[in-house]
């Protein structure tokens, strides 16, 4: 599933950026931290739009007549994985608040 993996992988980016943002000292300076930026849009933009996409697919899958139910419950992964982006992303978006905040 395409939109599961971009979720997955904006949660893991997102922390990526974060920990980069963190170690540059983001939101102590006035300077914008291009990483808590990217943070940002990757883990509440990226993520939030890759979710609609997967619950757009996966209500697809669920009215077509072969449907089965996997052992790994993806709609409830999924969910875990884009609100811990959103997350993630916010702090990212409060980071470059903080910045701006400071000019």
């Amino acid at each position: 599933m395409v939109p599961l993996a971009i979720i997955l992988m904006s949660l893991i980016a997102a922390t990526a950026l974060i920990a980069i943002a963190s170690g540059d000292h983001a939101g102590g300076t006035a300077d914008l931290s291009i990483p808590a930026l990217g943070a940002w849009f990757v883990g509440s933009i990226v993520g939030l739009l890759a979710y609609s996409w997967f619950r757009t697919e996966n209500a697809k899958r669920r009215m077509s007549r072969v449907y089965s139910e996997t052992v790994f419950r993806l709609p409830l992964i999924a969910l875990g994985a884009s609100m811990a982006g959103w997350f993630i992303g916010s702090y990212g978006g409060f980071l470059v608040a903080q910045a701006v905040a400071r000019r």
